[in-house]
């Protein structure tokens, strides 16, 4: 019998090398990975690894949700959380160093309200990659995995998965499972309008693609297209048309066992979920803020992101990135 996972293997101990390696060779020939969704059902059990339990420590695992803010050609180290004081003043720039709240680390002066919350910060200022190309480094830090030889600028389905895939297909949220891994305003592109590769769920499969919702949440109009229900489509026809998808389910069970009808499944479900749920049309109406919170985020594409993800995180979705 083919399996996609070993059977003597403790899936909540996270998945190895090895067997991501078996799984990605199982992707080329069509298959994807619906069983390895037991992974989240008990995060509470110990690895029974014990170099994987070295690896990951006593505090690896506890977020429970997570935005990722992606500052492609963002600020640097010197302007924002390491502001070198002691470098020549062509290296440290113009700006000046200010103390935080945590005694011995500062920050640039243009974080003053930041640098009253560093004790609840984690900052690594080590962290950095072995290539200063965007593509490269960015396909690192979306998937773990350096990218190689040659650069990302182009979108294989052999690519390493983004981790917000990982997260989809180990971890779904348990209140909106349609939005565990949310990706807006837009996927990151590079300055010549390229989309690199690190940003799709790669070998896994098109299932676990993160979901990508495209638009500007400062925009008057914002909205997304398909929550809403509108016209004649109301509630009781949607949960008829459910109903009826259901019986025609169980008169092809056999076809049902197909993976790529299963994948299909899967997207009808989450389709049906999003469109009937009333907190996911919730969290993304941003008329519920006042005026003053999004004035105080920004009324321009990032600012109104970054509030959208936070209203999203609230009505609990795992990750979103921005």
């Amino acid at each position: 019998m083919l399996t996609l996972v070993d059977p003597t293997a403790s899936l909540t101990d996270r998945v190895s090398r090895r067997e991501w390696l078996r799984v990605g060779g199982l992707s080329t020939i069509g298959m994807s990975l619906p069983g390895l969704l037991r992974a989240g059902e008990n995060p509470k059990r110990p690895t029974s690894n014990p170099k994987l339990a070295a690896d990951l420590g006593a505090t690896f695992g506890k977020a429970k949700n997570v935005i990722y803010l992606w500052l492609q050609g963002g600020p640097p180290q010197h302007e924002t959380f390491d502001p070198k004081p002691d470098a020549p003043v062509e290296i440290r720039g113009p700006f000046k160093p200010i103390a935080t709240n945590v005694p011995g680390i500062r920050f640039c002066e243009l974080l003053p309200r930041t640098a009253s919350y560093a004790d609840k910060l984690a900052v690594v200022r080590s962290l950095s990659t072995r290539d200063d190309n965007h593509d490269v480094s960015g396909y690192w830090l979306l998937t773990g995995y350096p990218y190689g030889p040659g650069s990302a600028r182009q979108i294989k389905p052999v690519d390493w998965p983004y981790f917000g895939s990982i997260v989809k297909l180990l971890k779904p949220s348990e209140k909106l499972p349609a939005l565990t891994s949310v990706w807006i305003p837009d996927m990151m592109r590079l300055n010549d309008n390229v989309t690199p590769a690190g940003q799709t769920a790669g070998f896994l499969g098109k299932m676990w693609e993160p979901e990508r919702f495209v638009g500007d949440p400062a925009a008057a109009n914002y909205e997304i297209e398909g929550l809403n229900l509108s016209g004649e489509m109301t509630r009781v026809r949607v949960d008829r048309r459910r109903d009826l998808l259901s019986q025609l389910d169980r008169q092809f069970e056999q076809l049902h066992r197909v993976e790529s009808v299963q994948a299909w499944d899967r997207h009808s479900q989450h389709a049906f979920d999003l469109v009937t749920s009333g907190a996911a049309r919730a969290a993304f109406d941003l008329s519920k803020e006042s005026d003053r919170t999004r004035d105080r985020y920004g009324r321009y594409t990032w600012g109104q992101s970054v509030l959208l993800a936070r209203r999203l995180i609230e009505a609990g979705v795992r990750l979103v990135y921005v």
